[in-house]
């Protein structure tokens, strides 16, 4: 059975929402203050250890970085990046390659702002268990701050899902 080539999709190229840019923005802040609160509590209790975890979140964040920089090669290229069904079905409804640019200009809005909570989310648990104030109370902030975190940014996902849904839906 021969294999078909995927047709890649038609895609009127968009810049990133103001929002993505100011979650970025606001993601690299965030990183760097991780960044220097390790390398300040790093130089107190000189575990080794301890710059592993920056290290490897930072690469998370830099592919998630790439991968927003060139969605629209991507996606041209491999079409079921975009894998939500309701989405992918509502769009193939649509024959504007600018209703496709901006679907997907907003769903990678979803992921700029996912990254921002994510490193909110590092961040903080970085402060609550290596710094002194925050290793007093650590059993009693840690889990209700992840958990809190955690419920915010699934409702803010289901939101700007939801708000991107009806928008294709109307037209």
């Amino acid at each position: 059975m021969a294999m078909s080539k995927i047709k890649p999709m038609k895609i009127t190229r968009l810049p990133l929402e103001k929002k993505a840019k100011a979650a970025i923005a606001i993601t690299l802040l965030v990183i760097i203050t991780m960044w220097l609160g390790t390398i300040y509590y790093h130089s107190m209790l000189s575990d080794s250890n301890l710059l592993l975890l920056p290290l490897i979140y930072t690469a998370v964040i830099a592919f998630v970085l790439l991968v927003i920089r060139f969605r629209y090669p991507l996606l041209e290229r491999y079409p079921y990046m975009v894998n939500l069904p309701s989405f992918v079905y509502r769009l193939g409804m649509q024959k504007n390659a600018a209703v496709h640019g901006k679907v997907i200009t907003k769903i990678f809005t979803v992921w700029c702002v996912a990254m921002l909570y994510l490193s909110i989310i590092y961040a903080g648990v970085v402060y609550i268990v290596f710094s002194p104030s925050g290793a007093n109370s650590s059993p009693t902030l840690l889990l209700p701050f992840i958990l809190v975190m955690l419920a915010l940014l699934i409702v803010t996902v289901f939101a700007i899902y939801r708000s991107i849904y009806r928008s294709i839906a109307v037209r």
